[in-house]
């Protein structure tokens, strides 16, 4: 074996395997029976009543919400913390990407209901305005913003408002 491993070694990764796996299927199961189809039916419900500033209200409260949800938003937050020696708090990170987060779900909402409002018409002043940025602010911020992208569009955000926006 290249893993040179020993029998209790293999032993106990196998058990962290299996226990994985359980919990993985458990959760998935949990977000396809409950989660899923009741943000459906209440985006669906929502719509019925075509006041269409709500469902953008409602929205940007779900990306509002979800985000302290995240466990990998947890960890960024205190590794944010931690590398700075507490002078950008987690707090305020996560403060910071609740209210990003509940902005852009809030836009998105409103585009899916305003057909002439295309993608671009989003997407390229905020890309802009990332790219100026990371021009002028210090290279901490530019990780930090990057790396606070890609945590806060996990698991728990996907499961609540794609089936609401659906």
């Amino acid at each position: 074996s290249s893993l040179k491993l020993n029998k209790s070694q293999i032993r106990k990764m196998m058990i962290g395997l299996t226990y994985t796996l359980v919990g993985l299927t458990l959760f998935l199961l949990g977000v396809n029976v409950g989660f899923i189809e009741s943000a459906r039916q209440f985006g669906y419900q929502i719509a019925a009543l075509e006041q269409y500033w709500l469902l953008v209200l409602i929205g940007g409260v779900f990306g509002i919400v979800t985000i302290p949800a995240e466990p990998s938003v947890h960890i960024l937050t205190q590794q944010i913390e931690n590398e700075t020696a507490g002078s950008i708090k987690a707090r305020t990170v996560m403060l910071t990407l609740c209210v990003g987060v509940g902005a852009a779900v809030g836009l998105s909402i409103m585009r899916i209901i305003m057909p002439e409002l295309q993608l671009w018409h989003v997407l390229l002043p905020g890309i802009a305005l990332a790219v100026i940025l990371t021009y002028f602010v210090p290279q901490l911020f530019v990780g930090i913003a990057f790396d606070s992208g890609g945590v806060a569009s996990g698991t728990m955000t996907a499961t609540f408002i794609l089936p609401f926006a659906q």
